[in-house]
């Protein structure tokens, strides 16, 4: 049941992004909030489980929630549009809490991943893709194959939110997948070329990137100290800056290869770095969700994003600087801060999670990662938090 019920989920959360402002999306609204209030009152009816256990992750939710109230009152985000997106996760929220409960709460979600996954891939070979619902993005070619030397167009698949969203998704479950408990050796070849081949097709090369770098380290991610956790996590958090920086003296690149890597986020993080001038009050708790555009940052970059339903609210593509921006240097402390007591945790009661949290981590130098405009990876985050707060709580009751 709960695998059904995750697929379902993570399917009409999908359909209802990438469907947004259209008509369409109002009916996804309403299935998505109707679909969730239904699966908690049946996990609540069907499980002795009556207290929620609070933990950090709940924070950082506390946190997205009055960055959103904040961005509601200086209408940088409709009214109805921010109490839909607090009321989906917070109901998704208790719904992760009262399933992670159950022993076999993993499993089953990433069981319900891989199934959308590879039912994705026979829909597209078959001819259905999103662009069947409605055509959205223009026909481009792949950047990974294009370096390699082959002229492939990416793909949209039919359960699909966007290219950078969905990559991580893929990622996430296949790195999950090469958890302790349920990794098969006998399909390790096979889970590390199947999200390859799709990242690929996706054009996603930050999260390609961060799934080689947590597949092929991912023994050595879980047996690092504490201390070399914090250097290599500030480093990853430190990107942009250094990019800003240092990295083009270092470097002498073509327009071509500066867009094959970056895609333009270099420049918006050098106008971020150049424009961001917060008086005390946004320094230490930010401008609210969406602080780019109350701060008016992104309307300096917007030129770059023609054609773009929302290119005047346009994200500064790293979730980092996002959250300064948004819930300002506190937040950005708290951030970090619950990312390291997740880590000292996992450590100790589920060491193959370190790795999952790495992809999380890398994956937002180029795009938003834990947030609550990335759904599915916030919830990710939420899944794992709750697992590992479960088996604490589980060995205090045995002890």
């Amino acid at each position: 049941m709960i695998s059904t019920k995750y697929f379902i989920l993570f399917s009409l959360h999908f359909f209802q992004f990438y469907t947004q402002g259209t008509n369409l999306s109002i009916y996804f609204v309403f299935l998505n909030i109707l679909s969730n209030i239904f699966f908690l009152i049946y996990s609540i009816t069907n499980t002795n489980t009556r207290k929620l256990n609070l933990n950090l992750s709940d924070f950082i939710f506390f946190l997205f929630v009055i960055g959103l109230i904040r961005a509601i009152l200086f209408n940088s985000i409709d009214f109805f549009s921010g109490i839909y997106v607090i009321l989906s996760i917070l109901i998704l929220l208790i719904n992760i809490k009262i399933d992670s409960n159950s022993k076999q709460f993993l499993n089953q979600i990433i069981l319900a991943g891989k199934f959308l996954i590879i039912l994705n891939v026979f829909l597209y070979f078959a001819g259905l893709s999103s662009s069947t619902i409605i055509e959205k993005y223009p026909m481009m070619n792949s950047r990974i194959f294009e370096f390699l030397g082959f002229q492939v167009t990416r793909v949209n698949f039919l359960i699909f939110n966007n290219f950078a969203y969905y990559s991580m998704f893929v990622g996430l479950i296949y790195i999950l997948s090469k958890s302790d408990e349920l990794y098969d050796k006998k399909t390790s070849i096979i889970n590390f070329i199947v999200p390859l081949l799709i990242l690929s097709f996706l054009d996603a090369r930050g999260p390609f990137i961060a799934f080689l770098f947590c597949y092929i380290f991912f023994n050595k991610l879980m047996k690092l100290k504490i201390k070399s956790h914090f250097f290599l996590i500030i480093t990853i958090i430190s990107i942009p800056l250094m990019i800003n920086l240092f990295f083009f003296q270092f470097f002498d690149l073509s327009k071509e290869e500066i867009l094959f890597f970056f895609s333009r986020r270099d420049t918006i993080w050098n106008i971020f770095f150049e424009n961001y001038s917060p008086n005390f009050f946004s320094f230490l708790f930010g401008y609210g969700y969406i602080g780019q555009f109350t701060s008016g940052i992104s309307l300096i970059y917007e030129n770059l994003f023609p054609g773009w339903g929302n290119y005047k609210q346009i994200s500064l593509h790293n979730s980092y600087l996002q959250i300064l921006i948004d819930y300002g240097i506190i937040g950005l402390l708290i951030f970090i801060l619950t990312i390291f007591d997740f880590i000292k945790k996992s450590k100790i009661y589920f060491p193959s999670f370190i790795p999952v949290i790495y992809f999380m981590i890398i994956t937002g130098v180029t795009d938003m990662s834990i947030q609550i405009n990335n759904t599915v990876n916030f919830i990710f985050f939420i899944v794992i938090y709750n697992v590992v707060n479960n088996l604490i709580i589980n060995e205090k009751k045995i002890t």
